[in-house]
């Protein structure tokens, strides 16, 4: 968290937008295009898109973003559609930067799974969110001695924690807020 706080309070005071992504993951070449186009023609405040998985042999489909796929879609909402509570990660996304400063957005600091107590708030302050169908994030899942990844290791005992963190902070988020 602390790497993507520093990122946000370095950004240039006229930038438009917000995006993060992780050192050892890709972003294909149009990704950054096609969501920045589709929130040039919706105003939506943020945009996200599908995710694949990659190793060194092969690249397959993210099972948790398997929905964004289906189809694209401009000014959704989580309460419209449920299945963007399970896309929680900030690095298929792009943020209109007034958005992420007019609600206060900071990433949790030395912790894992610091994009949820963010990510799924941010889908229910935003007034709308675009989906973007084609893959934006290609994110690795490390082999051989590079060791596995914090998602890899979720049942470590301090994975399984701080997780359990993230959805307490979730849950006190939402039960601030009214029912739709």
């Amino acid at each position: 968290g602390a790497a993507r706080n520093t990122g946000i309070d370095a950004a240039h005071p006229d930038a438009e937008f917000l995006a993060f992504v992780d050192s050892d993951d890709m972003v294909p070449a149009d990704a950054y295009r096609l969501m920045l186009a589709s929130l040039d023609a919706s105003g939506s405040d943020f945009a996200t898109g599908n995710v694949r998985h990659i190793d060194s042999r092969r690249v397959w489909q993210s099972p948790m973003h398997r929905f964004l796929g289906a189809g694209a879609e401009q000014r959704t909402h989580v309460t419209r559609k449920q299945k963007l509570l399970t896309d929680r990660i900030a690095c298929n996304k792009v943020f209109r930067k007034d958005f992420w400063t007019r609600h206060g957005l900071r990433f949790p600091v030395g912790v894992l799974y610091e994009d949820t107590p963010v990510i799924v708030p941010a889908h229910f302050l935003a007034e709308a969110v675009d989906i973007v169908s084609e893959p934006v994030y290609y994110w690795r899942m490390r082999e051989g001695e590079a060791g596995p990844s914090i998602t890899q290791r979720r049942t470590e005992p301090r994975a399984v924690r701080d997780r359990a963190a993230a959805v307490t902070q979730v849950s006190r988020f939402l039960a601030g807020r009214p029912e739709p």
